[in-house]
């Protein structure tokens, strides 16, 4: 089963048109009540994994830091991303932070079967051999860049090692008692970008794992970026090195909390129960790949190796917003603001590519894709016509969705650009369409629960200023 499809955004405009009228009964249901009974599960390792595309990979995240397990019993591997870690640079694009390899010869073999909970957004494995089983739990922490690991042991003991290396196969190295490897791009780039990971075995000195019926093992991976702070490598390694038992038990509490409160701003009922997994699906891969400002998830959200196609950049048409349509009337406007931030990052260079494209000194011209921060991705419009004015429904939705609710501190609410089709360049003559392009969308968000249905006015709106 692959856990992220193609096309989430089709999946929750079908599931919205075709949801039937609440009964009195189902208004007391809510989303974290329905989802409850789904699951993601593999039972077999994934197969493309690392990938330069999508992979059909167990994915864990908060938006931040990301990860797809993978790997053969005896060879578990979590593949560890950073949202911010990319190079920064015109056809430059995201890169992989690390990898973690979880070597337990005894499991050489064994039987695989992996379950996702969705409601909770916590992984386990359970690998059988023979008489024995070991049992693994994770997750990605939903208030803290941390991924943590159980693992427990039935019938028997394991004992293998825990390795964290760049995915160039670059050995760790060690500091504080704590494995950590970095990456960073500022030569030759146009923004600078650096994040580093962290690993502890809890307990333990070196990176053995010993694990018996009698005595689990915890397992604490940090991360920290550019984007988070300047001095990223000491924030991991120090969170790293003063994880405790304790400290990972109080990472639950409002990782719950976070995701309770995700799922019951909505949800939606149908007699397709495939259909209507599929759906909580997609959510939950959105909620876990989308939130750090100004980064929105790349072009396959997880990204596990250096050479992505495309580029993995923000491609100016349907392929980088239309995963975000569905979530305005599924009320989880936190997950749509960072899908803005390129294109007002970009302003000032579109608008040198309408001076340069159209000869006009108004408007806004958009290359084939983007990076983040106001970076050209691919130094082209492919003569697509479209790149611009298919951003306008987006701001146009995240206005009409949270009722204009501003967010203190914002840039420029209400300012009016003109997103201008790439045909008849150079023509004064071209029909340019005007349309109000609110520069105030990020981290706005509606009451828990609370969904608005104004997307028809929306759309009547826009067609009088055009």
């Amino acid at each position: 089963m692959n856990p992220l499809p193609a096309h989430p955004s089709i999946l929750l405009a079908c599931l919205l048109a075709c949801a039937p009228p609440l009964s009195a009964a189902a208004e007391s249901i809510d989303g974290s009540t329905l989802v409850e009974k789904y699951q993601a599960v593999f039972t077999a390792p994934p197969e493309k994994l690392p990938s330069v595309c999508s992979t059909d990979a167990p994915l864990l995240g908060n938006g931040d830091l990301l990860a797809a397990f993978g790997g053969p019993p005896d060879k578990l591997c979590f593949h560890i991303g950073k949202a911010d870690l990319w190079e920064l640079q015109t056809e430059g694009g995201p890169r992989p932070l690390a990898r973690l390899h979880l070597e337990l010869p005894a499991l050489q073999g064994a039987s695989y079967r992996v379950t996702q909970d969705l409601r909770r957004a916590t992984t386990t494995g359970v690998f059988k051999q023979g008489g024995t089983s070991l049992t693994l739990e994770a997750a990605v922490a939903a208030t803290s860049n941390t991924l943590w690991l159980k693992l427990s042991a039935q019938g028997g003991a394991f004992a293998g090692q825990a390795r964290l290396v760049l995915p160039t196969a670059e050995a760790a190295t060690t500091e504080a008692g704590v494995q950590v490897v970095e990456r960073h791009f500022e030569k030759t780039m146009l923004r600078p970008s650096g994040a580093a990971c962290a690993m502890r075995v809890l307990g333990r000195q070196d990176d053995r794992i010993a694990v018996s019926p009698e005595r689990p093992v915890y397992l604490v991976v940090t991360a920290s970026g550019l984007a988070n702070m300047v001095d990223y490598r000491a924030d991991a390694i120090r969170r790293a090195a003063q994880a405790t038992d304790e400290s990972l038990a109080a990472l639950i509490p409002p990782h719950q909390q976070w995701w309770n409160e995700f799922w019951a701003k909505s949800f939606v009922e149908v007699s397709d129960k495939v259909l209507e997994q599929r759906y909580y699906l997609s959510n939950y891969c959105l909620a876990s790949a989308s939130r750090l400002a100004h980064f929105p998830p790349a072009l396959y959200g997880w990204v596990t190796d250096d050479e992505q196609q495309w580029g993995g950049a923000y491609f100016n048409n349907y392929n980088f917003i239309a995963p975000f349509y569905g979530l305005y009337a599924g009320n989880h406007l936190e997950q749509t603001a960072p899908c803005n931030d390129p294109i007002l990052d970009f302003l000032a260079s579109g608008r040198e590519w309408c001076r340069k494209e159209c000869n006009l000194n108004s408007g806004i011209v958009l290359p084939v894709s983007m990076l983040p921060l106001g970076i050209t991705g691919a130094p082209t419009t492919w003569h697509q016509r479209s790149n611009a004015p298919l951003h306008c429904p987006e701001p146009l939705a995240r206005q009409d969705y949270s009722r204009g609710a501003q967010r203190p501190g914002c840039r420029n609410p209400h300012r009016t650009t003109r997103l201008v089709p790439h045909h008849r360049r150079r023509n004064h003559h071209s029909i340019i369409k005007r349309v109000t392009f609110l520069q105030c969308l990020l981290g706005n968000r509606t009451k828990p629960g609370h969904t608005t249905h104004a997307a028809p006015r929306t759309v009547a709106r826009a067609r009088k200023r055009a």
